[in-house]
């Protein structure tokens, strides 16, 4: 009887409505996943290319003709890409990519946050007081930024919604040694990938 009951009510009209409906819903699930995507690479995810040497051996740096808005326009060599979370809070030892002075995309660690001391002794990083255990450098870490000894006295508080960070190239890298601490306003994201030139991809 249910038989009977589903031939006679299952008329081409009805059919064709059904076949309209599972049309609207598959491309309605496909414009929601497009859209989040979007949102996603938009609000939360990122990706950056890395180029210079200043996080050597953590990163490998590629080379890259840019255009005005900082978009490759040509791969010379290509480098590791980043992959970042622009929502992520950011703390010691992470890697980020932020923005000073009309500079985009420069990739630094955090060494210190608000409230931290930051000390630079014979080549060395003292962290409110405490040497600090660094095995991702490379070279010592002079206050000129260079790889000549520096003996002048190097000792920074980090103030509010700022962070202190140095590129892992110790002797090869401009960062909070001379720019100063950066503000958190000035962070696009933290790397929580990376994805190297053969697409391998790891933690930071």
């Amino acid at each position: 009887m249910n038989d009977l009951n589903e031939e006679i009510f299952d008329t081409p009209s009805t059919r064709r409505k059904k076949t309209i409906v599972s049309v609207v819903s598959v491309v309605a699930v496909i414009l929601v996943a497009c859209l989040t995507a979007v949102l996603l690479k938009r609000y939360v995810f990122s990706s950056i290319p890395v180029s210079g040497s200043s996080m050597y051996p953590t990163l490998t740096g590629g080379e890259y003709i840019l255009d005005e808005n900082n978009k490759i326009v040509k791969t010379i060599q290509k480098g590791d890409t980043l992959i970042l979370n622009k929502t992520a809070s950011v703390d010691r030892g992470d890697v980020i990519v932020f923005e000073l002075n009309g500079q985009k995309d420069l990739v630094k660690r955090v060494i210190g946050v608000a409230g931290d001391y930051v000390e630079i002794i014979n080549g060395d990083v003292y962290l409110n007081g405490k040497l600090l255990e660094e095995d991702y450098t490379h070279g010592k870490t002079y206050p000129n930024g260079g790889s000549s000894p520096d003996e002048t006295n190097f000792a920074m508080p980090i103030p509010e919604n700022c962070v202190f960070c140095l590129g892992d190239n110790r002797e090869n890298s401009l960062d909070s040694r001379s720019f100063g601490p950066v503000s958190l306003d000035n962070v696009i994201g933290k790397c929580f990938l990376v994805v190297d030139a053969n697409g391998k991809i790891r933690k930071p």
